[in-house]
C-alpha cells in the first residue's frame, strides 16, 4: 500500500456515510440555522459513551459551528473501528454537520490518554486502507483548512475526509457530500478546528 506523505501536524477528523445515533441538537429558531447552542457532550447517546465524566479537551468541538447545524452522534457513526479504540481515549465526542437539511461531515474529536495523535493517524489511514482500499492506492495530500495543516485523504469511489492532531488530540472528518460541497465542509471544519484548538 501507497501513502503519499503528509504533514505530521495533523488532527484526525473524518466524515463517512453514517447513519444519525441518538438526538439531535434542538432546532434553531426561525431562520437561525447556526449551532449557536452547544452540544451536550456528557450525555449517553443510544448506549455510547462520548467522553468521560468531567471537563476535556474535547468538549467545545460543536459548541458553536454558525451557518450549520450539528446533531449529536456516536463514534462509531463516524467511523465503525472507533469503538474497538476507545480504550486509547481519555475522552471523545462525535457530531454530524448539516447545512440546508444536508450532510457535510461527520466528524470525530478524542483526547488520547497518552502520547500525541501522530501513531493514531498513521494507524488510522493504515486502517483505512485495509477497509476501503486493498488493491487501491490512499492518496493523502497537505490541505490548509482555515490556516490549520490538515491531511486530505481520499479513496476514488469509496471515502475522503480529513485528518488533523494537535498534541494528544485528534480529529477524524469524513466528507458526507462526496466532495461537491468541499467548501462548505472546510469551512466547517476550519470552525470545529478553531473550537478545540486556540491557534493551528
Amino acid at each position: 500500500m501507497h501513502f503519499k506523505s503528509f504533514k505530521a501536524t495533523v488532527t484526525l477528523i473524518a466524515a463517512a456515510t453514517i447513519a444519525a445515533c441518538g438526538s439531535p441538537t434542538p432546532p434553531p429558531a426561525p431562520g437561525n440555522t447556526d449551532s449557536s447552542a452547544p452540544v451536550s457532550t456528557t450525555a449517553h447517546i443510544a448506549g455510547c459513551l462520548l467522553k468521560a465524566p468531567g471537563p476535556s479537551d474535547v468538549d467545545a468541538a460543536f459548541g458553536y459551528v454558525p451557518g450549520f447545524t450539528v446533531e449529536q452522534i456516536c463514534p462509531s457513526d463516524v467511523d465503525p473501528s472507533l469503538p474497538a479504540k476507545s480504550t486509547e481515549f481519555q475522552a471523545t465526542n462525535a457530531g454530524k454537520v448539516v447545512q440546508n437539511g444536508s450532510p457535510l461531515l461527520a466528524v470525530f474529536a478524542g483526547e488520547l490518554k497518552q502520547g500525541d495523535g501522530d501513531a493514531f493517524v498513521h494507524a488510522f489511514l493504515g486502517d483505512v486502507g485495509a477497509r476501503f482500499a486493498p488493491a487501491k492506492t490512499v492518496a493523502t495530500e497537505p490541505k490548509d483548512v482555515g490556516g490549520y495543516a490538515v491531511t486530505y485523504f481520499n479513496v476514488p469511489a469509496d471515502v475522503q475526509g480529513y485528518l488533523y492532531f494537535k498534541g494528544p488530540t485528534v480529529v477524524v472528518a469524513y466528507d458526507l457530500a462526496g466532495g461537491d460541497e468541499a467548501g462548505a465542509a472546510e469551512q466547517a471544519l476550519s470552525t470545529i478546528l478553531g473550537n478545540l484548538f486556540t491557534s493551528p
